[in-house]
């Protein structure tokens, strides 16, 4: 599978991108400053679906999935991330 690393779009990076998914990868940081980051990749136009992994449950606010492009949040927990 290929995927980019660290891809620039308006207003910031996208950790990963795998064809049209983005997928950012968080450990720390407000909901609030996810949701702004977020909103960024949306209005880049670029993407069919938005993947977060965190650590972090209080992410979860962010997800929505009925939004073009939906936005899913995954809690990874036990990694020693």
């Amino acid at each position: 599978m290929n995927y980019e690393r660290e891809v620039r779009v308006p207003g910031g990076r996208v950790d990963f991108v795998v064809g049209t998914v983005a997928i950012e990868v968080k450990i720390k940081g407000s909901s609030e400053s996810l949701s702004r980051q977020l909103q960024r990749y949306v209005e880049a136009g670029r993407f069919t679906a938005i993947i977060v992994a965190t650590t972090r449950p209080a992410h979860h606010v962010v997800a929505d999935p009925d939004r073009t492009p939906p936005i899913t949040v995954v809690t990874l927990g036990g990694l020693g991330l």
